[in-house]
Protein backbone atom coordinates (compact mmCIF):
# COMPACT_ATOMS: atom_id res chain seq x y z
CA UNK A 1 0.00 0.00 0.00
CA UNK A 2 1.26 3.39 -0.78
CA UNK A 3 2.51 4.56 2.09
CA UNK A 4 3.14 8.16 3.37
CA UNK A 5 0.06 9.23 1.78
CA UNK A 6 0.17 13.20 3.67
CA UNK A 7 3.70 13.51 3.16
CA UNK A 8 3.10 12.46 -1.01
CA UNK A 9 0.32 15.96 -0.75
CA UNK A 10 2.91 18.97 -1.23
CA UNK A 11 4.32 17.00 -4.42
CA UNK A 12 0.94 16.35 -5.66
CA UNK A 13 0.09 19.51 -4.92
CA UNK A 14 2.54 20.86 -7.43
CA UNK A 15 1.27 18.71 -10.40
CA UNK A 16 -1.08 19.69 -13.09
CA UNK A 17 -4.23 18.94 -13.01
CA UNK A 18 -4.28 16.05 -15.27
CA UNK A 19 -1.22 14.21 -13.15
CA UNK A 20 -3.45 14.89 -9.64
CA UNK A 21 -6.33 13.14 -11.24
CA UNK A 22 -3.95 10.00 -12.82
CA UNK A 23 -1.57 9.75 -10.05
CA UNK A 24 -4.27 9.54 -7.16
CA UNK A 25 -6.06 7.07 -8.83
CA UNK A 26 -2.90 4.95 -9.66
CA UNK A 27 -2.56 4.96 -5.97
CA UNK A 28 -6.02 3.42 -5.06
CA UNK A 29 -5.81 1.48 -8.16
CA UNK A 30 -2.54 0.23 -6.80
CA UNK A 31 -3.48 -0.47 -3.25
CA UNK A 32 -7.02 -2.31 -4.44
CA UNK A 33 -4.78 -4.50 -6.00
CA UNK A 34 -2.67 -5.23 -3.02
CA UNK A 35 -6.41 -5.16 -0.79
CA UNK A 36 -7.48 -8.10 -3.31
CA UNK A 37 -4.61 -10.61 -3.64
CA UNK A 38 -4.62 -10.29 0.00
CA UNK A 39 -7.70 -12.20 0.08
CA UNK A 40 -6.76 -15.17 -2.62
CA UNK A 41 -5.06 -18.45 -2.71
CA UNK A 42 -2.75 -20.06 -5.05
CA UNK A 43 0.19 -18.43 -4.73
CA UNK A 44 2.29 -15.55 -6.85
CA UNK A 45 1.56 -17.54 -10.00
CA UNK A 46 -2.01 -17.43 -9.72
CA UNK A 47 -2.15 -13.74 -8.07
CA UNK A 48 -0.08 -12.75 -11.38
CA UNK A 49 -2.21 -14.12 -13.90
CA UNK A 50 -5.41 -12.49 -11.93
CA UNK A 51 -3.65 -8.72 -12.66
CA UNK A 52 -0.87 -8.84 -14.70
CA UNK A 53 -1.37 -11.56 -17.23
CA UNK A 54 -2.74 -10.71 -20.94
CA UNK A 55 -6.57 -10.50 -20.50
CA UNK A 56 -6.25 -10.53 -16.72
CA UNK A 57 -9.57 -10.43 -15.28
CA UNK A 58 -8.47 -7.99 -12.76
CA UNK A 59 -5.90 -6.41 -15.05
CA UNK A 60 -7.87 -2.93 -15.05
CA UNK A 61 -9.20 -0.38 -12.41
CA UNK A 62 -12.68 -0.96 -12.75
CA UNK A 63 -13.08 -4.65 -12.61
CA UNK A 64 -11.21 -4.11 -9.35
CA UNK A 65 -13.51 -1.59 -7.97
CA UNK A 66 -16.22 -4.20 -9.05
CA UNK A 67 -14.47 -7.16 -7.26
CA UNK A 68 -13.83 -5.59 -4.30
CA UNK A 69 -17.56 -4.53 -3.85
CA UNK A 70 -18.37 -7.59 -4.95
CA UNK A 71 -16.26 -9.42 -2.48
CA UNK A 72 -17.75 -7.23 0.50
CA UNK A 73 -14.34 -5.96 0.81
CA UNK A 74 -15.33 -1.92 0.64
CA UNK A 75 -18.52 -0.90 1.41
CA UNK A 76 -21.08 1.33 -0.34
CA UNK A 77 -19.53 4.84 0.03
CA UNK A 78 -15.96 3.85 -0.64
CA UNK A 79 -17.76 1.76 -3.68
CA UNK A 80 -18.95 4.73 -5.21
CA UNK A 81 -15.87 7.15 -4.36
CA UNK A 82 -14.09 4.53 -6.21
CA UNK A 83 -16.62 4.76 -8.88
CA UNK A 84 -16.44 8.44 -9.12
CA UNK A 85 -12.70 8.61 -9.01
CA UNK A 86 -12.33 6.31 -12.06
CA UNK A 87 -14.87 8.14 -14.00
CA UNK A 88 -12.59 11.55 -13.01
CA UNK A 89 -9.83 9.38 -14.12
CA UNK A 90 -11.38 8.61 -17.43
CA UNK A 91 -12.06 12.28 -18.80
CA UNK A 92 -8.88 13.39 -17.41
CA UNK A 93 -7.13 10.14 -19.35
CA UNK A 94 -8.80 10.85 -22.49
CA UNK A 95 -9.21 14.19 -23.36
CA UNK A 96 -7.30 17.49 -23.77
CA UNK A 97 -5.15 18.83 -21.12
CA UNK A 98 -6.80 22.02 -21.31
CA UNK A 99 -9.25 20.07 -19.14
CA UNK A 100 -9.61 20.63 -15.22
CA UNK A 101 -11.34 19.98 -12.08
CA UNK A 102 -13.46 22.95 -12.85
CA UNK A 103 -15.08 21.27 -15.29
CA UNK A 104 -18.84 20.96 -14.51
CA UNK A 105 -19.11 17.17 -14.88
CA UNK A 106 -15.83 16.45 -12.91
CA UNK A 107 -17.28 19.04 -10.23
CA UNK A 108 -20.67 17.14 -9.94
CA UNK A 109 -17.96 14.00 -9.60
CA UNK A 110 -16.22 15.10 -7.08
CA UNK A 111 -19.50 16.40 -4.96
CA UNK A 112 -20.25 13.01 -4.53
CA UNK A 113 -17.09 12.07 -2.72
CA UNK A 114 -16.82 12.28 1.22
CA UNK A 115 -13.84 14.17 2.79
CA UNK A 116 -11.63 12.06 5.47
CA UNK A 117 -12.74 12.49 8.85
CA UNK A 118 -8.97 13.41 10.22
CA UNK A 119 -6.86 16.22 8.22
CA UNK A 120 -3.65 17.65 9.06
CA UNK A 121 -2.51 20.63 10.42
CA UNK A 122 -2.82 23.48 8.89
CA UNK A 123 -6.01 22.27 7.37
CA UNK A 124 -5.97 22.56 3.65
CA UNK A 125 -8.04 24.53 1.30
CA UNK A 126 -10.97 22.52 0.46
CA UNK A 127 -13.05 25.55 -1.26
CA UNK A 128 -11.07 24.34 -4.62
CA UNK A 129 -12.08 21.06 -6.17
CA UNK A 130 -8.75 20.09 -6.89
CA UNK A 131 -8.09 19.93 -3.36
CA UNK A 132 -11.63 18.27 -2.45
CA UNK A 133 -10.42 15.54 -5.31
CA UNK A 134 -6.98 15.25 -3.47
CA UNK A 135 -8.20 14.76 0.53
CA UNK A 136 -11.15 12.76 -0.77
CA UNK A 137 -8.82 10.21 -2.58
CA UNK A 138 -6.63 10.20 0.47
CA UNK A 139 -10.07 9.61 2.69
CA UNK A 140 -10.65 6.16 0.15
CA UNK A 141 -7.03 5.22 0.17
CA UNK A 142 -7.34 5.03 3.93
CA UNK A 143 -9.83 2.91 3.92
CA UNK A 144 -8.11 0.70 1.49
CA UNK A 145 -5.53 0.88 3.76
CA UNK A 146 -7.48 -0.80 6.97
CA UNK A 147 -9.11 -3.09 4.72
CA UNK A 148 -5.41 -4.27 3.80
CA UNK A 149 -4.77 -4.44 7.48
CA UNK A 150 -8.04 -6.54 8.19
CA UNK A 151 -7.22 -9.12 5.24
CA UNK A 152 -6.91 -12.87 6.52
CA UNK A 153 -5.98 -15.01 3.55
CA UNK A 154 -8.45 -18.03 3.25
CA UNK A 155 -6.63 -21.06 3.94
CA UNK A 156 -5.74 -22.77 0.75
CA UNK A 157 -7.69 -25.83 -0.59
CA UNK A 158 -6.01 -29.13 -0.07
Amino acid sequence: MQSGWTDSMESLCKESDRAVALISAAYLDDALEQVLAAHFVGGKSVIQSLFDSPNAPLGTFSSRVLMAHAMGLVDVRTFGSLEAIRKIRNKFAHLSSQFDFDDPTVKGLISTLELPCVLPDPLPDLSTMRNRFIWSTAAVLAELSRALKAAKRPPANT
